[in-house]
């Protein structure tokens, strides 16, 4: 009898303990913290997989953005559920300088999209945010997600982002001044006497042309005076 009563008090503890393995299995399963779900340490996030199709420039690239102008980045998130809109996890962009300083955040533009290519999941958004540079410098520009059921470790967030270069505008050299000197012209008033060469005929105001006469020949020795 003592017998009996152990044999079933030890198939009572199995069938305790196979229920309980059975059913931590079964909340591990159902658990949103996997501990195989790994974790980008880049950006924190579990899930960037849904931002891996189309973006525009191409995610991780670097752009030349000049000052005075703007550049559209974007990305279609795509996945099984629809994205998160909810206080806390909308979708959200920043900008961020060479010391890691946000110099402009916000909500990017959210429009319907067509699934990427590849790609054939339910629920498809373009997430879009036209930026331009304020001061010459190096910037990267990132845009994060969070989906909407949230079963993951990280929030099941992704982001994409891209390395925007702004080279400082040229030093402009002011062209060599060049100094003009006027040309004088002088007038010469009607009835002014001119010298000229002795022999040249001249004309005087009325019109009448003479000939200055040769000098005269040397004296030789003294007159004789009359009285």
């Amino acid at each position: 009898m003592p017998t009996n009563a152990s044999r079933r008090r030890a198939g009572w503890l199995v069938a305790v303990g196979l229920s309980a393995s059975a059913l931590i299995g079964l909340q591990a399963f159902h658990s949103p913290a996997h501990a195989a779900d790994p974790i980008n340490p880049a950006t924190g996030c579990g899930e960037d997989s849904f931002f891996d199709g189309a973006s525009s420039p191409a995610a991780g690239s670097t752009v030349t953005v000049a000052l005075g102008s703007s550049q559209v980045f974007s990305v279609v998130y795509h996945d099984e559920s629809a994205i998160n809109t909810s206080p806390g996890f909308a979708a959200q962009y920043t900008v961020t300088d060479s010391g890691g300083h946000v110099v402009q955040s916000g909500a990017p533009a959210s429009d319907p999209a067509s699934a990427p290519a590849g790609t054939k999941d339910k629920f498809n958004t373009l997430l879009s945010v036209n930026w331009g540079p304020s001061a010459s410098g190096t910037y990267t520009v990132a845009i994060k997600a969070w989906d909407g059921d949230q079963n993951k470790r990280g929030g099941d967030c992704g982001v994409a982002s891209w390395n925007v270069n702004t080279p400082a505008p040229p030093t402009t050299v002011p062209p060599p001044t060049t100094t003009t000197v006027p040309h004088s012209t002088t007038t010469v008033p009607q009835g002014t006497t001119t010298t000229t060469v002795p022999g040249t005929p001249q004309t005087n105001v009325l019109g009448e042309t003479f000939t200055q006469a040769p000098p005269a020949a040397a004296v030789e020795g003294t007159p004789a005076l009359t009285g």
